[in-house]
């Protein structure tokens, strides 16, 4: 069998029914199990993923295709010289079966409770493990899987969503802006509330662009939100929306008219901000964020601090963050208990000269 995956094609086996030992006919091959041949006969279209392939008169570019994109159906596709297998009827779940379904939805909820990549159903390794679970479960493609299963699970969680949201007296909302790696702004929604048992409860509504994500004035982010709380239908039953203290923040609540309250974490590092800023803390600061940024920028400098703490678990330097006021009190305690690491390391080091530890 190894000899007909090595070689990329799948050839047509013809079977003799002749007692003549005349051939008959060619035997149609497995791989059209997968494919359908399109009108005219020079190409075909995957049942799997929907993208057209030529044919050539052979099924080369149909088999690669296997191998590429689907290695796991490749298995079933492989010409196994007896007459059975060509009676034989595949065993693959239909696509409107009970089972096939529930396999899908487990796999989109796998999907979004781990944050996993579309591209998974892709991946060799993932699909052979599949495969071995269940031959006959057949991987919906990414493009099935983003389009059908993940909507159609995000329409079934928000219709429960609203029933719950409905019977709710009031709510308050929590708000930010943030940027993606790919530099693209986005706003989150997210709704609190008690429900009927006097539980705290939190959901998050919405994770959108701005309408006009060219703009990212007061009044684009309070049309944006107005957006949101209407189509959750909770735009009246809320009291209060918690931003930072951005002013184009607290202006959109202004627009919105609703109460703005203040998110404490951020007011509390704009203090700590101020403090850390004051003469007499940044210049300590300073240093220990330069003694972080020598050691994170050579690998070199990085193994010797591990390797002169002779320990199974060695400690590693923490960066800053601005955002959190805390992260500057954590580089300065990892530092002061490694300070004698770190001082053996810096002396018997020669690039050490833009490091002021005076």
């Amino acid at each position: 069998m190894d000899k007909f995956l090595k070689s990329g094609n799948i050839k047509e086996v013809d079977e003799s029914v002749e007692q003549s030992g005349k051939r008959k006919g060619r035997q149609k091959s497995d791989i059209w199990n997968i494919f359908t041949r399109l009108p005219g006969g020079n190409s075909a279209k995957c049942k799997t993923c929907g993208l057209d392939y030529r044919t050539g008169g052979n099924t080369t570019n149909l088999f690669n295709h296997l191998l590429r994109a689907h290695p796991t159906l490749s298995h079933e596709s492989k010409p196994v010289a007896t007459i059975k297998t060509f009676f034989s009827s595949n065993n693959y779940y239909e696509n409107n079966s009970a089972h096939k379904k529930e396999l899908d939805k487990a796999l989109t909820r796998m999907i979004a409770i781990d944050m996993q990549p579309f591209r998974i159903v892709e991946d060799r390794g993932f699909r052979d493990f599949v495969y071995y679970l269940n031959p006959r479960y057949i991987l919906p493609s990414r493009t099935t899987l983003r389009n059908v299963h993940l909507q159609n699970m995000y329409n079934e969680m928000k219709e429960k969503l609203v029933l719950i949201l409905n019977n709710v007296e009031y709510c308050a909302v929590t708000t930010d802006g943030w940027t993606s790696r790919a530099n693209e702004f986005y706003v989150t929604v997210t709704c609190h509330f008690i429900d009927k048992n006097f539980v705290l409860r939190e959901a998050v509504l919405s994770t959108n662009k701005l309408d006009i994500d060219t703009d990212q004035t007061s009044n684009n982010i309070a049309d944006s939100m107005r957006a949101v709380l209407l189509d959750w239908n909770i735009l009246h039953k809320t009291s209060t929306i918690v931003t930072d203290n951005a002013a184009n923040m607290i202006k959109a609540c202004e627009i919105l008219k609703k109460r703005h309250f203040p998110c404490f974490a951020h007011s509390l590092n704009l203090v700590i901000q101020d403090v850390l800023a004051r003469y007499f803390i940044t210049g300590t600061l300073s240093r220990c964020k330069r003694i972080v940024t020598f050691f994170k920028n050579s690998s070199i400098a990085y193994a010797k601090l591990k390797a002169a703490q002779n320990d199974e678990n060695p400690l590693s330097l923490i960066q800053e963050v601005p955002t959190r006021w805390n992260s500057s009190l954590k580089i300065m305690e990892r530092i002061i208990k490694l300070n004698c690491n770190i001082s053996s390391v810096l002396l018997s080091t020669k690039s050490t000269s833009s490091i002021d530890c005076g």
